[in-house]
């Protein structure tokens, strides 16, 4: 079957979306292929003023997580020159019917993030080192900067201090801050779009699942900062979890993923992918 399919692993490409979705950054570039009957088609795009479409060599591509190559295959820069939407169609040649890719030229996005690490004046603290926020910040954007043109910036590192017993773990109402996340959420920054808690132990009353953390839902773009608060014990692939966690701060849910997806509901679970509708409800 001819199909536009991904060069570079996460690079914001949705196969499971008709027609298949590409997001590229504004003033940036990235590469697709045209699969399987594409030889003689003629590649053109409708809207040269969103995005430009040039024909590559093996030998252009830039050095990146390259998907195996297919016999056959041709290769196509999408250069973003100008956000807006605009649909690249393959045409003629050994192609039994036309073949479109959306592509959407995003512009970036910033989101400066506060990293907490807190503690209460009962000795419990969070057992992460600061040093993880480096790391943390460049998985984030290894997904959300590549998928989406949506930037994390470690804005700051903060050591808050609660002045009351928290507990351990901490307890919250089910899909609520509470009282007690409330007071967390007001330790955090004024200044950023998110503040992010790393705490020892999280839980929520009457939820018999494990909590990995609780964020609040489309703080993004509100005026006010959004609060995620995280336990030390959220899974190992901690900054994929993180990123799952920012998606319900850029406005996105569970519903609908596959596994494949980086909001599908399971920690430890979940892959990576941004959907079309992820990458438009986080960037708009």
């Amino acid at each position: 079957m001819a199909e536009f399919a991904r060069v570079f692993r996460v690079q914001g490409l949705d196969s499971n979306a008709t027609p298949r979705f590409q997001m590229v950054p504004e003033r940036g570039r990235r590469f697709v292929s045209l699969r399987d009957s594409g030889r003689g088609a003629t590649v053109t795009v409708d809207d040269p003023t969103v995005c430009t479409v040039t024909e590559v060599g093996e030998r252009d591509l830039p050095t990146d997580e390259r998907q195996p190559p297919v016999r056959g295959e041709r290769l196509f820069r999408l250069n973003g020159l100008a956000a807006g939407t605009a649909f690249v169609t393959a045409t003629g040649g050994s192609l039994v019917a036309p073949l479109r890719l959306e592509v959407s030229v995003k512009t970036k996005r910033q989101q400066l993030i506060a990293f907490n690490f807190l503690r209460d004046n009962a000795g419990h603290a969070t057992g992460r080192p600061a040093s993880l926020a480096a790391e943390l910040t460049a998985t984030l954007n290894y997904i959300w900067r590549r998928q989406a043109n949506v930037e994390m910036v470690s804005h700051v590192l903060r050591r808050p201090r609660i002045d009351q017993n928290l507990g351990n773990p901490i307890m919250l109402p089910q899909g609520s801050l509470g009282t007690t996340g409330q007071t967390i959420a007001d330790a955090g920054l004024s200044t950023v779009d998110l503040n992010v808690f790393f705490v020892w132990a999280l839980q929520e009353t009457g939820n018999t699942s494990d909590v990995d953390a609780v964020t609040t839902l489309n703080t993004a773009g509100s005026g006010s900062p959004g609060t995620c608060i995280f336990e030390d014990r959220a899974g190992r692939a901690v900054g994929v979890t993180l990123a799952h966690e920012i998606g319900h701060h850029l406005g996105l849910n569970h519903t609908g993923h596959r596994q494949i997806d980086l909001m599908f509901d399971f920690t430890d679970q979940r892959g990576l992918n941004l959907t079309k509708d992820d990458v438009n409800t986080a960037n708009p």
